[in-house]
């Protein structure tokens, strides 16, 4: 079925706790890009691949904040993050847990980081960190290549003028 905003818009729920809508993939992105529809009402853009061998989600973001057009437009660049053997999910996962480390919960007791905090521990989360700052960098340099690359052939276009 090809998603289109107004059947964003009036879809509801038909499952358990949520409803996958794939769509129908002619637009470049596959079947992997879809929506969510939660029993509540939410309704989430996301993408659905494999990394590692698994099935991941990736929540794109809200569908009452998000246009369809905007949605799939950071599916495409999801893809071709995980073309390049990028995982966004587990990405997210390790920053929000780098974040989130040894942070305290209301009752003081350890959040998302169990166990006491030793300085291995720290530096771990630093490495993991640092591994994805680095990754960030790499990107932003392919950008750049990618845009001069355009740039080049816009002035070769112009020159054979």
């Amino acid at each position: 079925m090809a998603l289109t905003q107004a059947k964003v818009d009036r879809v509801t729920c038909e499952g358990a706790s949520w409803t996958w809508i794939a769509d129908d993939g002619r637009r470049g992105l596959g079947s992997g890009f879809g929506l969510r529809v939660y029993q509540g009402g939410t309704r989430s853009y996301a993408l659905r691949y494999r990394a590692a061998g698994r099935l991941r989600f990736y929540t794109i973001g809200k569908a009452n904040i998000l246009t369809l057009a905007q949605a799939r437009e950071r599916a495409r660049d999801l893809l071709v993050r995980i073309g390049d053997g990028e995982d966004p999910a587990a990405d997210r996962n390790r920053l929000r847990d780098a974040e989130t480390f040894g942070k305290k919960t209301t009752d003081g007791t350890p959040g998302r980081a169990e166990g006491e905090i030793t300085p291995e521990r720290l530096r771990a989360e630093a490495d993991a960190l640092l591994e994805l700052a680095e990754q960030q960098q790499r990107e932003q340099q392919e950008t750049r290549f990618a845009a001069i690359d355009l740039l080049k052939r816009a002035d070769e276009l112009e020159r054979e003028r």
